[in-house]
């Protein structure tokens, strides 16, 4: 069991220094350690990130390059889990470079000193009984060189979908085995306690082909985490969000949030945001909001 009370802030971050920087100066606190991930093929040079004595860089060997769809970004995740495993936090919250506190920081101490899992299950064939899209992402074995965003790839992926039986199906001749494990899906930013992050420590150190696994699936951010944790003792799919995110119709990727947006997410339930652009919306619009909702 950890005796350490403090919790650690996980950060993914591939841009914009001086918004990283921004971000990393909203959460200082003395109860508050951050761990942060530059992706590997980023040009922000980290001697243009400003060294606090509660930030901890993730060192030249544990990053990665990480690609859209791929295994990377669950590498780089893991890679942060693992360095702040080391000090046993008694929560763990992951957010992006991109994203912006909508609450005050003791209200995010607060709300994670109760230790409850905050992470979002998307509906699947696990929960509304019926086969779809999601699970698609983990049915069938993707190459990872079908998962990008280039445009002819990405044509031969949906001929490979449709091949193996469509969105919303998968004939059983290309079924993955996959030990009877359910998949469950959701976006790839949550909080999480020292129990359940200790649990997928071990549980992927006894289980090396649980990971490979996901090697070959399409989005295994969207589904690792919701899947182990359901795989835990902490398992319940009954749990808050805490990142307010605003997705238009058809969409894959959530919009760049206007001011009145940022109102909107600070009298939400929530405590962080996303995506924030700070070349778009002024620095002490946002604080000024923060310092009121204290």
């Amino acid at each position: 069991m950890n005796s350490n009370n403090k919790i650690a802030i996980l950060i993914l971050a591939h841009k914009n220094p001086y918004q990283i920087n921004t971000l990393i100066d909203s959460l200082y606190h003395k109860d508050i350690d951050i761990y942060l991930h530059i992706d590997k093929k980023s040009s922000v040079n980290l001697k243009d990130i400003k060294q606090k004595d509660n930030l901890f860089i993730l060192e030249e060997n544990s990053r990665v390059n990480v690609s859209w769809g791929q295994i990377s970004q669950l590498d780089a995740t893991l890679n942060l889990i693992k360095k702040a495993h080391l000090k046993e936090y008694i929560y763990y919250i992951l957010i992006s470079g991109e994203d912006f506190p909508c609450k005050s920081i003791d209200k995010i101490i607060k709300v994670a000193s109760l230790k409850q899992n905050r992470i979002s299950f998307w509906e699947s064939e696990n929960n509304a009984g019926k086969f779809n899209n999601l699970d698609k992402r983990c049915s069938v074995f993707f190459p990872k060189w079908m998962i990008t965003r280039k445009p002819i790839r990405r044509i031969i992926k949906r001929l490979w979908v449709f091949l193996s039986g469509g969105y919303n199906h998968t004939f059983k001749i290309f079924k993955r085995k996959n030990n009877n494990i359910k998949f469950y899906h959701g976006p790839s930013w949550w909080g999480l306690n020292f129990e359940t992050i200790d649990f997928i420590i071990n549980y992927l150190e006894k289980n090396p082909k649980y990971y490979k696994f996901f090697k070959n699936c399409s989005n295994p951010d969207e589904s690792f985490f919701q899947t182990t944790v359901m795989l835990s003792p902490q398992a319940d799919t009954k749990t808050e969000y805490l990142t307010y995110l605003n997705f238009l119709p058809g969409k894959n990727s959530p919009e760049v949030l206007s001011e009145s947006d940022c109102i909107q997410a600070y009298n939400s339930k929530y405590y962080f945001m996303r995506k924030i652009d700070l070349n778009k919306t002024n620095i002490d619009f946002l604080n000024q909001i923060i310092m009121e909702k204290k």
